[in-house]
């Protein structure tokens, strides 16, 4: 049970955008079946299918940041002594939490005012809050997996 546990913390963002990429893939292929064989559309699908890629796109920030696939300039950083590397390295984290924060804060402010304003969705009816919020989620599990990839690289750096 623990080692479940810890594979899903470690992977939640891989295993969450995966359950969602399954989920719009399936309401998009039941879009395409009721309008092409059934001649009759959803009117609620392609904005469901919206709001769970809008979801996926931020879940996938987070999770490219765990693999470390960002994409970097590796040949400007290649060129310098292994020391000179490891500040960079730690620099370029600190800058993306500086901006993921910035982010995370600037966000937070928008999925206030639109829990306040209560603004529903237009076809599916769910609160607009929640597409705003993927934002804000998106910002602060990545801010977590910079602190995580410092601390791993701090451990690494001193060995």
């Amino acid at each position: 049970m623990k080692k479940k546990f810890l594979y899903f913390i470690k992977n939640f963002e891989l295993v969450t955008a995966a359950a969602m990429l399954m989920f719009m893939s399936f309401v998009i292929i039941l879009q395409v079946i009721m309008r092409f064989v059934f001649h009759n559309s959803l009117a609620w699908s392609e904005e469901l299918a919206r709001y769970l890629f809008v979801w996926i796109t931020y879940l996938g920030t987070s999770y490219a940041v765990t693999a470390e696939k960002h994409m970097r300039v590796d040949a400007f950083v290649s060129i310098f002594p292994k020391k000179i590397q490891f500040y960079l390295h730690i620099f370029s984290d600190v800058a993306c939490l500086i901006f993921f924060g910035i982010v995370a804060y600037c966000s937070l402010g928008l999925v206030t005012t639109f829990m306040q304003t209560g603004q529903m969705a237009a076809s599916i009816k769910i609160p607009t809050w929640i597409l705003y919020a993927s934002v804000l989620a998106g910002a602060m599990l990545t801010a977590v997996r910079l602190i995580q990839h410092m601390v791993k690289l701090i451990r690494n750096n001193r060995r």
